[in-house]
């Protein structure tokens, strides 16, 4: 079975796992610097979130195959692989953070290195949230030229 003939399951079946992922790291928060202004996310509700995204693209994959729509697969071979190694990528850099607060007796010089630790890798999942938001805009190319085509699949 090709997964990527029906792309709806490989998002629901990434739900749970992120939601389990999600109920893991609780009580972790990430927080992001952005011009003066300090954003604090829970990982949870972050987890959440991605999943209600899964869940929504995956319910549009599935009218599309319900309804016989002809979709490219090349389009949903690099959306998917753009947004899983992109998740995968920023869950995995949220482990490189270091927690300043843990470290009450630490010297200034140390803290400040922590500080710019942090920085650089915030810079470095900006980036890749800007990738993955952007392999975002394949999906709805992808859900117009499927409307569009006259050509009709056999589900």
């Amino acid at each position: 079975m090709n997964l990527f003939r029906k792309p709806y399951l490989i998002y629901w079946g990434s739900i749970p796992l992120i939601l389990i992922l999600g109920f893991l790291v609780r009580f972790r928060t990430m927080q992001l610097n952005i011009h003066d202004t300090y954003f604090v996310i829970d990982q949870f509700s972050l987890a959440v979130l991605i999943s209600g995204f899964a869940l929504i693209i995956g319910i549009a994959y599935w009218m599309l195959s319900r309804y016989g729509k002809n979709i490219s697969q090349r389009l949903v071979k690099w959306h998917i692989g753009i947004t899983s190694i992109a998740v995968l990528l920023l869950l995995a850099l949220s482990f490189f953070f270091v927690n300043t607060t843990d470290k009450p007796g630490a010297a200034f010089s140390d803290y400040m290195a922590d500080i710019r630790w942090n920085y650089k890798i915030e810079k470095v999942m900006f980036l890749v949230a800007v990738i993955m938001l952007l392999a975002q805009f394949l999906f709805p190319l992808n859900l117009i030229l499927g409307l569009l085509n006259k050509k009709r699949i056999k589900a």
